[in-house]
């Protein structure tokens, strides 16, 4: 035993009798891992089992499938769990968890065999039996939202829409990559439509068809986006951002899927639509007409003039003709709605120039149009004399563009200013340069006789 052991062995009994009997669990093949789990606080860990415990775990298996046989789910559940309690890294333990989740679907516990489901998928990804834990799950929203169409209670009776949606969710995202995550997102989409839960399902279609373009429900999801939009656009009396919205989805399917088996629906569904708009396009002339809002009415019956096979075609051009002998002023020359004025007569004014009449000018003589730029006098180049002192007073008017702001003299007696040196200014051309004064004469220092500057000086010499 190495000195600290021994050390610590003798200084305290207790904490010996504690690591003697670590060192015994230690040495102990039984798989007790919930004994150190509790110890230490850790979540238990899958290590590989053996050969005994394989049979172990398979004995008290098929004691559990005996009982199920037996139609005693509860007794089989109870032993299913010891297995995979006991004995997790075993087959045995993988197969008795997806036992677990068939016996709770016996006996119609749905939303608790959905959860035993997940259990497996997360512990036991490996297991051959994965591709059918997900089926399964699949399976029970499947029949969940089936039963709850039909209204039959029972078996997924208890599972409401926002259960179905987040097990639909935990579907995809268990196995992303399979069939089953556009399956389940579009399942999803559907439950929320029969629930009425129109903004939610028409989410889900969108996203439906932005993450799976190339699925064989796609146009469907982009056919159902419109469909919901058409219904609350009914429920909002047909109102004219909901059918835009509307005719824009159905539009979407002929752009992204023109080659979808939904095309003439589609083509049938925007004919209605466009018959809806003009049906709201009359009712809105009907409504400016009786408010006496002509020029209004007028406008909106002729959106629906333009369209022959329009339902109120006759209608609309029977108003326009009662409009147009009853309020003339409603309409200008060639039938069209009048522009109305501004509030404020602004071509009235003195100073309005407006936007030129460019028929007028070709024509007019336009050597007799004055040019503003005539009037500009440009800025001299020559620069102002400046002052030989800052007191000194400029005696000339400044020049345009040059700002000089005026100096009173009073305030200037009360600033103190220090004096300025002003540098010599330069002499005039009239004036005599002053003679330079002598300068003292510095000696060279002695030069390389070498160097081009000493050659040329000697030569000169």
């Amino acid at each position: 035993m190495p000195d600290r052991m021994r050390l610590f062995t003798l200084t305290n009994p207790k904490r010996a009798a504690s690591l003697a009997a670590l060192l015994l669990v230690l040495a102990t093949p039984d798989p007790s891992a919930a004994f150190l789990g509790g110890i230490f606080g850790k979540k238990k860990s899958n290590p590989a089992a053996g050969a005994g415990q394989e049979g172990t775990a398979l004995a008290l298996y098929n004691e559990g499938t005996s009982a199920e046989l037996a139609k005693n789910y509860n007794k089989a559940r109870d032993i299913y769990q010891q297995v995979v309690s006991q004995y997790p890294a075993t087959n045995a333990a993988a197969q008795s968890q997806f036992k677990i989740g068939e016996v709770l679907e016996r006996e119609g516990k749905e939303k608790k065999a959905f959860d035993a489901y997940q259990l497996f998928i997360e512990d036991y990804k490996g297991s051959s039996l994965f591709t059918e834990a997900i089926q399964r799950q699949f399976n029970i929203v499947n029949t969940a939202r089936d039963n709850r169409k039909k209204g039959i209670l029972g078996f997924g009776g208890g599972l409401q829409t926002s259960d179905q949606v987040e097990m639909l969710d935990q579907i995809a995202k268990n196995a992303p990559f399979s069939t089953y995550a556009p399956e389940s997102r579009f399942l999803a989409a559907e439950i929320q439509r029969d629930a009425k839960q129109y903004d939610a399902a028409i989410i889900q279609y969108q996203t439906f068809v932005r993450e799976y373009p190339d699925d064989p429900k796609a146009p469907a999801a982009q056919y159902q986006v419109a469909k919901l939009l058409q219904e609350e656009a009914a429920n909002a009396n047909n109102d004219s951002s909901q059918l835009g919205l509307t005719r824009n989805a159905y539009e979407e399917v002929l752009i992204q899927f023109p080659d979808s088996a939904l095309v003439p629906e589609v083509r049938e569904q925007l004919s209605s639509l466009e018959q809806q708009e003009l049906s709201k396009f009359f009712d809105i002339a009907k409504f400016y007409e009786k408010t006496e809002k002509y020029p209004a009415a007028v406008i909106y019956y002729q959106r629906v003039t333009k369209q022959p096979a329009a339902e109120d075609f006759d209608a609309a051009k029977q108003r326009l003709a009662a409009l147009r002998e009853s309020h003339p002023e409603a309409f200008t020359e060639g039938g069209k709605p009048i522009v109305v004025e501004a509030t404020t007569d602004v071509k009235g004014r003195d100073d309005y120039v407006g936007p030129p009449n460019l028929a007028a000018l070709a024509k007019a003589d336009t050597s007799k149009i004055r040019n503003p730029m005539n009037d500009v006098v440009p800025t001299p180049m020559e620069e102002p004399d400046l002052p030989d002192s800052v007191t000194e007073r400029p005696t000339e008017e400044p020049t345009p563009g040059l700002l000089l702001p005026p100096i009173d003299a009073e305030v200037d007696s009360e600033i103190e200013t220090e004096e300025v040196i002003l540098p010599p200014s330069a002499p005039s051309l009239d004036e005599a340069a002053p003679p330079a004064p002598d300068l003292p004469t510095i000696p060279l220092p002695p030069s390389d006789p070498s160097s081009p500057s000493t050659a040329q000086t000697d030569s000169q010499e």
